[in-house]
């Protein structure tokens, strides 16, 4: 009896076995989304963007606008009364390496380490970030189908002062249709995290389907994210860095077609920056004379680049 009960014990011990390797073979890893080829980041559009204008831009505004944009009156008060300057004076508390883990240079620690910085020295240690975008393609192939590939990448060169609910999207004109991940195995978006403790990284990539177009736009939008998150899966916007991850890094690239030929097309990614939690962004377009994408809820800035390219035949 007892060597029945261990034969059965095996078969299925085996058959469970079995099935957790076909469960794991089927499960889809996406490759992250990389970057174009030299020649074509050659002709991208690269803006870069720094924090410290876009706070004292929102610093400038009233009450009255502020509070219409959505800031409830203890952000207001807290806007008002604190400088970008003063906020990088309490981050150079922090100790030398958990500033490197942030991406700070030597020069840029030892400036956020001595309480004898100047204003001007303390902002040339403000945190920038860097939108690049790109037509990859637009070709018109033997099937009477224009394609068409653009590449979306934001990246913070050093962690941001505010660090809430962020987003993105692509847009593009002309009549293209976009084509959702299970279409092409190309529309996806790639996230890189930090942990600001470890310098640990590590990076999720996600197909991007028909939810995430907006139809009537011609767009795109990269759900919103938290771009800081506490490392056991809470999600906070402040607290001991040690125990957080931030998202310092994006990149999407989406794939786009028409039947018939298209000679010329425009597109833009975007980045919102917020400096307050929200959810449910949502974006929307406005045209002439070129793209705009226009993001809800009040974006503490949102950081754009434009880039277009004609058509080849193939």
């Amino acid at each position: 009896m007892n060597i029945r009960k261990i034969i059965i014990f095996c078969l299925i011990a085996i058959l469970c076995m079995g099935l957790s390797t076909n469960i794991f073979a089927n499960e889809e890893v996406l490759k992250p989304v990389e970057p174009p080829s030299e020649k074509v980041m050659e002709r991208a559009t690269v803006k870069v963007y720094d924090e410290y204008d876009m706070y004292n831009s929102l610093q400038q505004q009233s009450p009255a606008a502020l509070q219409a944009k959505g800031y409830t009156q203890q952000d207001i008060q807290s806007i008002k009364s604190t400088t970008y300057e003063s906020l990088l004076r309490e981050r150079g508390k922090l100790s030398t390496d958990e500033l490197k883990n942030y991406g700070y240079s030597d020069a840029q620690i030892a400036i956020l380490k001595n309480p004898n910085s100047t204003d001007a020295e303390l902002r040339s240690a403000s945190s920038k970030i860097t939108v690049t975008t790109v037509v990859e393609k637009l070709e018109h192939l033997k099937d009477n189908y224009t394609y068409s590939t653009v590449y979306l990448e934001w990246m913070w060169k050093t962690i941001p002062t505010s660090r809430y609910t962020d987003s993105a999207a692509i847009a593009w004109t002309g009549e293209m249709a976009f084509m959702p991940y299970s279409e092409n195995n190309k529309s996806r978006y790639t996230l890189w995290k930090r942990n600001l403790a470890t310098k640990a990284e590590a990076m999720k990539t996600t197909p991007l389907t028909s939810n995430h177009y907006v139809q009537l736009g011609r767009a795109v939008q990269i759900p919103e994210f938290h771009l800081s998150e506490r490392a056991s899966g809470a999600t906070s916007p402040v607290g001991p860095s040690g125990s957080y991850n931030v998202t310092f890094k994006g990149a999407a690239r989406i794939a786009l077609k028409y039947y018939g030929t298209l000679s010329f097309m425009q597109a833009q990614g975007a980045y919102a920056h917020y400096s307050i939690g929200v959810s449910g962004i949502s974006i929307s377009l406005s045209w002439p004379p070129s793209i705009s994408i226009n993001f809800s809820k009040s974006p503490y800035a949102v950081y754009r680049a434009n880039d277009s390219c004609t058509v080849t035949e193939r």
